[in-house]
């Protein structure tokens, strides 16, 4: 595949298919099923890792995984993209890497819903500036309905339970390190998921290691095989989900991709339920329902003039 300042040796990349919206949406939602499941194999894990040793021991699976890929199946690695390119390549594996461990800290301080509603609260509204300022997409009448519904569902849940302190503050600002992240992807389409992910993982090993050693206390706590089986488990999912969020996003404008997402609210509230006896209020439920209904008005027959191509390389 070959682009203005852009030349790639895989032939696995992928592009914008416009027509094909509801694949994108259909992505985005399993990518959400994906993610809500994070919650259960953080808490597994937290019994032998610290959360910046968990970050680090994540990240090293699933360099390892999309490392054995590559070899298994022949690619070749030497790629030529140019610097623009490589920076939001690069940019993707720290922001990922970042805001998982802001995750990781505050669902080991707060309770697993909570932590996924203010993460999705900070993402909503993220989600709706990047796409205006970066991809020019409008809030027409569908956007704003869902939206608000989505924004809606989160109040009535984090008025419940919403406290200001470290749990509280992390989730947000994982939020915000996830939407980035969500804006970067449209931007590297073109390039090979293969590599993308490749690159993205090394440096979100670089950096959360780099996080770990710097960190204070003990980086392993204690033995626990059900934890390093918890990460083996986490790897299969996550690395599922970021295919997802790559074909996703490269078939789905931002702001409607994000509020689609929002779909691992509800499926979130109920493996904290499931796993850990995490009961939602009532409020907490109709908040789900908001919630829910915003994925789905998102994902209805999107409007073609909030679909946007990427920009191009340069």
């Amino acid at each position: 595949m070959a682009g203005r300042g852009l030349t790639l040796c895989y032939q696995d990349g992928v592009g914008v298919h416009a027509g094909r919206s509801s694949a994108g949406a259909g992505a985005l939602f399993t990518a959400g099923f994906c993610w809500a499941t994070y919650g259960l194999w953080n808490r597994q894990m937290a019994s032998m890792f610290s959360d910046s040793a968990q970050t680090a021991y994540c990240a090293a699976l699933l360099l390892s995984a999309v490392a054995l890929f590559v070899i298994v199946t022949r690619r070749p690695i030497r790629i030529r993209i140019n610097s623009g390119q490589y920076f939001r390549i690069l940019a993707l594996g720290v922001v990922t890497s970042l805001g998982a461990l802001m995750f990781v800290v505050a669902v080991n301080r707060i309770d697993v819903a909570g932590a996924l509603f203010l993460s999705q609260a900070a993402n909503i509204v993220v989600a709706v500036l990047l796409g205006k300022l970066f991809f020019n997409e409008r809030l027409n009448g569908q956007a704003g309905i869902a939206v608000g519904c989505a924004l809606i569902g989160v109040s009535l849940y984090t008025g419940v339970t919403f406290d200001v302190g470290i749990g509280s503050v992390a989730a947000l600002v994982s939020g915000v390190f996830v939407c980035t992240g969500f804006a970067i992807r449209k931007l590297v389409v073109g390039i090979p998921r293969s590599t993308v992910m490749l690159h993205q993982f090394a440096i979100g090993f670089l950096v959360s290691s780099a996080i770990a050693v710097a960190a204070s206390g003990d980086a392993i706590r204690q033995f626990d095989g059900t934890a390093l089986f918890a990460g083996i488990a986490y790897t299969g999912v996550a690395l599922l989900g970021q295919i997802l969020l790559l074909y996703g996003f490269a078939h789905f404008n931002i702001n409607l991709g994000a509020i689609i997402l929002t779909s691992e609210l509800v499926f979130g509230a109920l493996v904290g339920w499931v796993a850990f006896n995490e009961i939602p209020t009532l409020l907490q439920m109709v908040g789900g329902m908001f919630i829910a209904a915003a994925a789905v008005i998102a994902a209805v027959r999107p409007s073609s003039d909030v679909m946007k191509a990427p920009i191009k390389p340069t």
